[in-house]
This record gives structure tokens, C-alpha cells and sequence, in this order.
């Protein structure tokens, strides 16, 4: 009887100890193994003191007496073992937690694009994230030994004791700065710095932006802004440059017109016919001059045809103005030979030749040099080439200080300059280079730093023979027909209404448009065309046009000016005008004009 109950009681004490072990050693979080715990402690003690009672009842007392301390006395350490290991469970799950947090934070910082670094007040570098490493240009391993002014140039390293006392005293600070990379390259970055506890010791946590892209958008809106500016500013120039040529062709326009009236009346070879001649030709230049004004202050390309053009003749013009602003340190050498023509307009070749000499004396920067320039007809580059003939060849030399290989590649980039800031836009080249390929032939730089610059420019010549005689005497033929002229100028005007009276037409003359416009409505029939200047108090030219057109659709209507941008295509086509003028005019270019409105219009045959 004895046996069987020490034997229940070891059969129940190793279910406890085994239960009770099983359960501490589950890899379930701490709060279930507790839980089991409890309840399996709970369960034996109750398994243990139901035995004994069972052998109270059975009458053996005595044994359960004699062992009842000591089961009591081994589940106290048994307790105490189920105890430890659940409190050692929980340091090691409170250790791994903290192990996965770090990680966590670790793999967060290293995906970031901001450099990131951790560091001391003495600048000594404890942590750098992946993009620092990688975008600096070091390993993970040389973060122990790093420093803050092996990241920094010289200049930002002096800056670095201002911006920790920032810190200690804000506790934060915000500023802009230059990281140096191992390779030297130089970074700038938005920095954001505040003091953060490292291993219970105050640190500094700085998370720098790379400012490389921002810095390259600001770059780009203010060079967009400069463009504007500098389109507004050439907008400006052109509406004052359109008003200047009003004026100023009205006084040309007598002079042009009485220069021919008196060639007409002179014989050739005669002292007379030459001096009448000279004011010509002088006049002829300042008409030339205003349209280059206009050319280069409009906004809008040109719209004159293309023909067949003289470079010698644009150049020798050109270097006529370039004497004037040549600076007194530079020699200008020219050989020029008269060459065949070629096709395109006297303005692109003037914009070609003004913007390369232009460019050569001003890479002399002042200094002492020679501007050598050279026209000359050569063979076409091609050998095989059938369609031209012969080609033109423009040089443009300077002994400059030259320019660099990367710097000729970009040389006829758009507002690309390898001028000082401020002369010049980049455009000069740019323009050149388009019309020279609009025009069919080639343009090439040769250059070598401190050795000077050549520009070739080779251009196919024109097949098209060229009329170089002098333009015919005037002829008045007795052509008739009742015209109405209107200019607020009296004495273009009067020239305008001498030179028809001449032809043989019947002109009435009005100084003022409302006066016109008042004689067109009292007589609407009686007039076959009206010349009229644009710009006019009151009331001008395009709407005088509009008031004559409600009356009258079938008279004609000429418009002159000396600025020909003042009305676009829609307007013309609007106001139905039958042709423009623009001034200073010739008095063949005029009767040439109105004879051909009033074939149109069906009063002249």
C-alpha cells in the first residue's frame, strides 16, 4: 500500500515538473508562457492535494504526513527555475526588440536621398547613411577614423564653429553649405542640424539636401528671366526704332525724290549730274542705315524675297560702321575682291558679316591685336558638285586669346558666350550659323587657346545674272487718273503730289486725314485711288482705310510708311489695301506702284 502511493505522488510530481518545464520553454510571447504557468502550477498543486486526501481517506496518514513537506519544499524551486527562465525570456525578446527597432531605423535613414550624419561637437563623424557614402565617395569602414573636414572645403570648414554655437545656443539651425566628396568634387546643400542624445551624450544630427538640381532651375529661371527681359527691352527698341524711321525717312524722302528729279534734268558727265548724284548716293546710305536699324530691332523675321545679292558691296557698308566703334588697340586688314552674287537678302548678309567682326575685335578684349577679313571667289568644295559653279568664301581672323576644344563644340549653341558677363547675348552666332544653312552653305571655326580665331563662312553663288547698270531716266508718260493723297508732312506731300502731277495725274493734296475723309464723302465717285501715310494725328492711315472701304469698295488704296511692321497680313486682308510703300520711295518705285493698283482696279490699262 505504501509503494502504490509513493508512487502516485512521483507520478503527479513528474507530471508537474514536466508540464511546468514544457510550458516555460514554448516559443510563445511572454504573456501566454505566464498564463500556462499559472494554470499548470494551479493544476498540480490541485492534483497533489486531491492524492493526499485520497490516502488521509485510505488510512495511510502517516505517509502523507511524512512526505507532504518535502513536496511542498521541491515545488518552491521548482517555481523559482519556471521564475528565471520567464524573466530571462523576457530580457532576450526586450533585447531583440530593440535590436529590430535599430535595424529598422537603420534600413529607414539608408533609403533616404538626404545625406545623413551623425556626429560629436569636436566634428568627429559616428554615423553616415548609404546615400552620404555613395554620394561622397567612401566606404562604411572609413566612418571611424572620418572627420567633418574631410567632407568640407576650406571655406565651409571655416564657417563650422559658427554654426555650432548656433546649435548650442537654438538647439537647431538651418544653412547652406558645400560637402567635399573624395574625389574632390564640391556639393552644395541645404543643411538641417539639431542636437540629439547619442549613447547619453549630446550630438549633432544633420540631414543635408542635395541643392545641385535647384541650384541648376534657379540657373536656368533667371537666364529665361534675362531672355525676357532682353526681348521686352528689343520689343522697346523696336517700337522706338519704328517711330525714328518715320521721321527720319520723311526727311529723305524729298531728298531721295529731288536727287532723281535733278539727275533727270542734268547730262551725264557734267559737274552738275555728279554733285546731284553724291546727294544721292548719300541719301541711298542713311535710307540703308534706318533699315538696318529695323532689321535688327524687330521681332519678326524679315519678309523680303530672296535674291541675288553682292557680298563685297554689304561688307564694304559694314566696315564702314565698324570703323566707327573699332577700338584704337585693334588694326583692321581687309582684302576684298568683287565676286559673284548670291541668293538671299541684303540684310542676312549685313547680320552674317556685322556679328563676325563684330565678335573677332571684341575677343581682343582691348588689348593690342589685328582683325584680318577676306572675301574671295573659290572652287566649290565639293569637286563633283554640278549645280554651282563657283562659291564665295568670307574669313573673319583675330589673334584673341582663342578658345578651348569644349568650348568651339558649343560655340554655336543659342545663348552660349564665351564673352565677359554682360557683353553680349549668345544669339550672334546662333543666327549666323541659321542663316548660313538657310542659305546653303557652310560655316566652320578654327581656333586654339591664346593662338586667336578664324570663322569660314562658304557660300554657293547665284546662277541668276545680275543687272548692274544704272537704273532708267524717269519717264512721264501722260497716264491720267484723279488721286488723293493724304501726309501730315507738307513737304512730302508736296514732292509726292509734284511727282503725279508730273505723270499727268489730276492729285488734290490734304495735310489732314479728317479733311480727306470728308472730301471722299461728299465725292465718293470721283476717285480712283487714295496714297496715304500711316502714322497721323487724329485719325491714320489703316483707319481712314476702314472708313473709305464703308463708302467705296472699288476705289484703290496705297499705304506709306517708313516702318513696314505696322500692319500684319490679317489687317491688310481686313481693310482690303491694295499695296504699301515704304518710305523714303523713288519716284519710279512710285509711279511703278500706281500704275499697278490702277490696272488692277480696272481704271488703267
Amino acid at each position: 500500500m505504501n509503494a502504490l502511493v509513493a508512487s502516485l505522488q512521483c507520478c503527479a510530481f513528474i507530471f508537474f515538473a514536466s508540464a511546468t518545464v514544457a510550458i516555460t520553454l514554448l516559443k510563445t510571447n511572454v504573456f501566454h508562457r505566464v498564463t500556462a504557468f499559472i494554470v499548470a502550477s494551479f493544476i498540480g498543486l490541485l492534483a497533489i492535494i486531491a492524492l493526499f486526501n485520497f490516502m488521509r481517506s485510505a488510512g495511510v496518514s502517516g505517509f502523507v504526513e511524512q512526505y507532504e513537506g518535502y513536496m511542498e519544499i521541491l515545488i518552491f524551486p521548482l517555481a523559482l527555475f519556471s521564475l528565471y527562465t520567464i524573466r530571462n525570456d523576457i530580457s532576450k525578446q526586450d533585447l531583440n526588440k530593440v535590436q529590430v527597432e535599430n535595424q529598422l531605423k537603420a534600413t529607414l535613414l539608408d533609403t533616404v536621398s538626404d545625406v545623413v550624419c551623425l556626429h560629436d561637437f569636436d566634428g568627429r563623424i559616428k554615423y553616415m547613411n548609404r546615400t552620404a557614402l555613395h554620394k561622397l565617395g567612401f566606404q562604411k569602414s572609413d566612418i571611424s577614423t572620418m572627420h567633418l573636414s574631410d567632407i568640407m572645403d576650406e571655406q565651409t570648414a571655416t564657417q563650422l564653429e559658427i554654426h555650432m554655437e548656433t546649435l548650442r545656443n537654438n538647439q537647431a539651425a538651418t544653412f547652406e553649405s558645400t560637402l567635399l566628396a573624395m574625389d574632390k568634387t564640391k556639393v552644395p546643400v541645404e543643411v538641417n542640424a539639431r542636437i540629439t542624445a547619442y549613447n547619453n551624450v549630446p550630438h549633432v544630427l544633420s540631414v543635408a539636401r542635395d541643392m545641385t538640381e535647384r541650384n541648376k532651375l534657379e540657373e536656368e529661371k533667371a537666364s529665361i528671366t534675362l531672355r525676357l527681359q532682353q526681348a521686352q527691352k528689343m520689343e522697346s527698341l523696336g517700337t522706338l526704332a519704328g517711330g525714328i524711321a518715320h521721321d527720319f525717312n520723311n526727311i529723305l524722302v524729298p531728298i531721295l525724290g529731288y536727287s532723281d528729279l535733278l539727275l533727270d534734268s542734268f547730262e551725264k558727265n557734267t559737274k552738275e549730274y555728279e554733285s546731284a548724284n553724291k546727294i544721292l548716293h548719300a541719301a541711298e546710305r542713311a535710307r540703308d542705315i534706318v533699315k538696318q536699324i529695323l532689321s535688327f530691332s524687330r521681332a519678326k523675321r524679315e519678309t523680303e524675297s530672296a535674291h541675288p545679292v553682292f557680298v563685297h558691296h554689304v561688307l564694304k557698308e559694314v566696315l564702314e560702321l565698324v570703323r566707327e566703334v573699332l577700338p584704337r588697340s585693334a588694326t583692321l586688314q581687309t582684302r576684298i575682291v568683287s565676286c559673284a552674287p548670291v541668293i538671299s537678302t541684303a540684310s542676312q548678309i549685313h547680320r552674317i558679316c556685322l556679328n563676325l567682326i563684330t565678335n573677332a575685335y571684341q575677343a581682343l578684349e582691348d588689348h593690342p591685336g589685328t582683325v584680318s577679313i577676306s572675301l574671295n571667289e573659290i572652287e566649290p568644295p565639293d569637286p563633283d558638285d554640278t549645280v554651282y559653279s563657283h562659291w564665295i568664301e568670307l574669313r573673319v581672323h583675330d589673334t584673341g586669346k582663342g578658345m578651348t576644344a569644349a568650348q568651339q563644340q558649343r560655340i554655336f549653341e543659342p545663348y552660349y558666350t564665351t564673352k565677359k558677363e554682360g557683353i553680349g547675348t549668345g544669339l550672334g552666332l546662333s543666327v549666323v550659323e541659321g542663316i548660313v544653312r538657310e542659305i546653303g552653305g557652310t560655316i566652320t571655326v578654327q581656333s586654339k587657346a591664346n593662338e586667336g580665331t578664324v570663322f569660314t563662312v562658304q557660300l554657293p553663288g547665284a546662277h541668276e545674272s545680275v543687272d548692274t547698270e544704272d537704273p532708267p531716266r524717269l519717264s512721264y508718260e501722260n497716264l491720267g487718273g484723279t488721286l488723293m493723297v493724304v501726309d501730315d508732312e507738307d513737304m512730302v506731300g508736296t514732292y509726292l503730289k509734284e511727282i503725279l502731277e508730273n505723270a499727268g495725274y489730276d492729285v488734290t493734296l490734304f495735310h489732314d486725314s479728317r479733311d480727306a475723309l470728308r472730301a471722299f464723302k461728299q465725292t465718293p465717285r470721283k476717285w480712283q485711288l487714295v496714297i496715304s501715310d500711316f502714322t497721323m494725328p487724329e485719325l491714320t492711315g489703316d483707319e481712314l482705310a476702314e472708313e473709305i472701304r464703308k463708302i467705296n469698295t472699288q476705289v484703290g488704296f496705297l499705304l506709306c510708311s517708313g516702318y513696314s511692321g505696322q500692319l500684319d497680313d490679317a489687317a491688310y486682308k481686313r481693310l482690303r489695301i491694295d499695296g504699301f510703300v515704304l518710305k523714303p520711295l523713288r519716284p519710279m518705285e512710285l509711279l511703278s506702284k500706281v500704275q499697278k493698283v490702277l490696272v488692277q482696279k480696272g481704271f488703267a490699262k
